[in-house]
């Protein structure tokens, strides 16, 4: 149940603690993304983290090589792909 708790902050709180906790999700973004749940929290970040946190988490899923594609293929990870892809922009959004 920890992934609603996280996401229930992300939504709630206020910009600080949403800077810090899309901070620690950028940290683990490899191990968050590729579970179940952890992927939730991850669309939770790039939808509610402040707009810079937003911007670096999508660029953290971009890094890991082929994480992308590996998430788009889960049960909620495709709503992160989604998210990531309407927070990139120009020529980011390409590669």
């Amino acid at each position: 149940y920890g992934n609603y708790v996280v996401q229930h902050l992300l939504e709630h709180a206020t910009p600080q603690h949403r800077h810090s906790l899309s901070q620690l999700v950028e940290r683990d973004m490899r191990g968050l993304a590729a579970d179940t749940f952890g992927s939730t929290v991850v669309s939770g970040a790039l939808n509610n983290a402040p707009q810079e946190n937003q911007l670096s988490l999508a660029r953290a899923l971009l890094r890991e090589d082929g994480l992308l594609v590996f998430i788009a293929c889960t049960k909620h990870g495709h709503n992160a792909v989604i998210r990531t892809l309407q927070v990139l922009k120009g020529a980011e959004r390409e590669e």
